[in-house]
């Protein structure tokens, strides 16, 4: 029994000696050294960590966690996503790429090894950690590629700039600014990033929508050793509940200079305005030259980016408009009579409709017109019984024109621009049997299942 005593008093001994030579050394290292026990809590850390950190001395971080250390709380939500992981894995993770609190703002980075602390019996004790400042190297070797920019400078057309460790399978860092007044969320893991990305993508069946779907460390690495290092997509993202962004994402694969890791730089920036920009210059360029209103092809075009870019719970209206005893005033008075009664007609039109609705002209004496946006029927139904009326008043001498009007509502008819064109059409022609009248899609299908 003696022995024993003096064994387990040798073993407590020695535990002693190592525990104060581990303080020791962490008190005068010159390296960021910490460590963490099995609850993620701080047991121990060098005095240099704990500058880093923001704090005074290494005695300030013991018995606190990342969130109560760290301001930034997405910054401490990463390093306890990387603990967790390291422990799930079971395996050390050596020389790994993560951010560090910056001074004045600037970006800083490090290159970090954790290790897995067992006990004797293989049981998990805790985490030791070792971090290098790297920043210098970054800094050296951004003019070499340029998406390194982003690390540490955003244009002002920026919303945030992500660069992700796919191998790793991770966010190295995020930055972040406003445009215009607005900001976008950062994210903790790479799956909230994409998966969010996918999310924000107004029309599933645009590009980007697909590669975020299939979007993949497989994937990627495939990308890469195809050649292809550049990416550009341009959509609509939803901002918020009734707002819609035009963006452009920009992805740059790359070798990371530090950790040779398969990375990708993804900025998001702003491109509403020229985007818009872009749309009236469509809307301008191909005008019919009798009325004014667009071509039937730059309506066709306008229409159809328009349902594409639909949130799921919007509605559009399609209107067909074809005018009553327009032949009778080109037969009666000639053709420049009836060219007079199309302009009239084209602005009773026009000024029906508010500017964001997209009115063009089909051909002869036949309009359409989508009115975006639509709470419900009603509202598109008090417009077509004001439009019925007032082109009701359009004539030329002693004849008076009407109108025939069919109305096919998105989604709810149709939900693509083809099936709308063709029920519209359809309702219109029903509503040609009593002329100066209007039909809905709907109404025509109703009285066919009865």
């Amino acid at each position: 029994m003696r022995v024993d005593k003096r064994n387990d008093e040798k073993t407590m001994e020695t535990k002693e000696l190592l525990y104060a030579a581990t303080l020791k050394l962490l008190e005068s290292s010159r390296e960021k050294v910490f460590i963490k026990d099995k609850d993620l809590v701080y047991r121990g850390a060098s005095r240099k960590f704990a500058k880093m950190a923001g704090w005074e001395t290494e005695k300030d971080l013991f018995g606190k966690t990342d969130f109560e250390i760290f301001e930034d709380q997405e910054l401490a939500q990463r390093y306890r996503n990387d603990d967790l992981r390291l422990i799930e894995n079971s395996h050390d993770l050596i020389d790994y790429i993560e951010p560090i609190v910056g001074t004045n703002g600037n970006a800083r980075f490090a290159s970090t090894s954790k290790y897995v602390l067992r006990d004797e019996n293989g049981n998990f004790m805790g985490l030791a950690g070792v971090s290098r400042d790297v920043t210098q190297e970054y800094y050296s070797k951004r003019h070499s590629n340029k998406a390194l920019e982003y690390l540490f400078d955003l244009p002002k057309d920026a919303y945030f700039a992500a660069y992700l460790d796919l191998d790793e399978w991770r966010i190295v860092n995020e930055n972040h600014q406003q445009v215009k007044g607005r900001a976008f969320k950062a994210h903790s893991n790479v799956d909230r990033l994409i998966g969010n990305a996918y999310e924000r993508i107004a029309d599933r069946r645009w590009p980007a929508a697909n590669f975020y779907r299939t979007f993949t460390r497989e994937a990627i690495h495939e990308l890469y050793l195809s050649g292809k290092t550049e990416i550009q997509m341009e959509y609509r993202r939803i901002v918020s509940e009734n707002e819609m962004l035009w963006v452009r994402d920009e992805l740059h694969l790359l070798e990371d200079n530090v950790s040779g890791h398969l990375c990708m730089m993804l900025v998001v920036r702003d491109i509403h305005e020229a985007k818009i920009q872009e749309e009236e210059q469509m809307r301008n360029a191909e005008r019919d030259d009798l009325t004014g209103l667009l071509t039937r092809k730059a309506t066709m075009q306008l229409i159809r980016h328009s349902l594409e870019n639909s949130l799921l719970y919007d509605r559009h209206a399609l209107l067909m408009i074809d005018m009553d005893h327009f032949k009778a005033i080109n037969d009666t008075y000639g053709h420049p009579a009836g060219d007079q009664a199309l302009v009239d007609t084209a602005n009773v039109i026009r000024e029906n409709f508010r500017s964001s609705d997209i009115v063009g002209r089909i051909g002869g004496d036949e309009f359409f017109v989508l009115m975006t946006h639509v709470p419900d029927r009603a509202t598109v139904e008090k417009k077509a019984i004001s439009l019925v009326e007032k082109l009701n008043r359009v004539h030329y001498a002693d004849i008076y024109l009407s109108a025939s009007v069919g109305i096919s509502v998105y989604p709810e008819d149709a939900g693509d621009l083809d099936n709308m064109y063709s029920k519209a059409d359809k309702a219109m022609y029903e509503a040609k049997k009593a002329r100066n009248a209007y039909v809905f899609a709907e109404d025509m299908t109703s009285e066919a299942s009865k």
